[in-house]
């Protein structure tokens, strides 16, 4: 489907203005006087800052369950929000990475679900098996976006080596990453496939998420 990822993120954010209309009991005509409120309030009430951010980290711990409300920390709060943002996803994708490695029945359940996530990509070849050095190879040599982005990895001024941290830097910033459960279930394969130990794995966390919170933390001073 022509532009597809353009559509989702359209729905994901329509979706969130549908969440904040419900959450500050607003109607689009006084969702501007809410979202002023709501500003304020997290600016001055850690309480706040502290329930959102708990709902962020654990939808962003359930794959496919989209944890972009922790964007609102960001948005709402500027600097405050990225730490307390910071805080939630290095402690969702932290616990998912231990159970990854440790809990080898959630794997197995978790890998069925994702088989059949990838059997409906044209570019993921039937029979492969799940893993993400295979999902990342298949994904930027035969999806169309992909396949940009691979162009434009090697038009590079510098050269990037494929070293594992580069691929699960890839695998969190790309929007493969939808596939294959967000960011909990990134950190779910990661934990189980990937030989590096849980500090270095919140390394890459960290600069990936950082890029993420750009946008919010530039929009953040035009809200009133």
């Amino acid at each position: 489907m022509k532009y597809r990822h353009l559509i989702y993120l359209a729905l994901f954010f329509g979706a969130l203005f549908i969440f904040l209309c419900w959450l500050l009991e607003a109607s689009p005509r006084n969702i501007g006087e809410r979202l002023v409120q709501l500003k304020e309030m997290m600016e001055t009430r850690p309480d706040i800052l502290l329930y959102v951010t708990v709902v962020y980290a654990v939808c962003l711990s359930i794959p496919y369950v989209p944890g972009g409300i922790g964007l609102l920390l960001v948005i709402f709060a500027g600097f405050t929000g990225v730490l307390y943002f910071m805080a939630g996803t290095f402690v969702s994708m932290g616990v998912n990475f231990l159970v990854g490695r440790r809990y080898p029945i959630v794997m197995k359940i978790f890998k069925k679900l994702l088989e059949k996530r990838l059997a409906k990509k044209d570019w993921w070849p039937k029979g492969e098996s799940v893993s993400i050095f295979h999902i990342i190879q298949h994904y930027l040599e035969e999806d169309r976006f992909g396949t940009k982005i691979n162009r434009l990895i090697f038009k590079l001024p510098f050269k990037i080596r494929l070293s594992e941290k580069t691929i699960i830097f890839l695998l969190l910033i790309l929007p493969i990453n939808v596939v294959v459960g967000g960011g909990g279930g990134a950190a779910l394969v990661c934990g189980e496939e990937s030989s590096l130990p849980l500090l270095e794995f919140m390394k890459v966390v960290f600069w990936a998420h950082l890029l993420y919170v750009c946008i919010p933390f530039a929009i953040y001073f035009f809200v009133p």
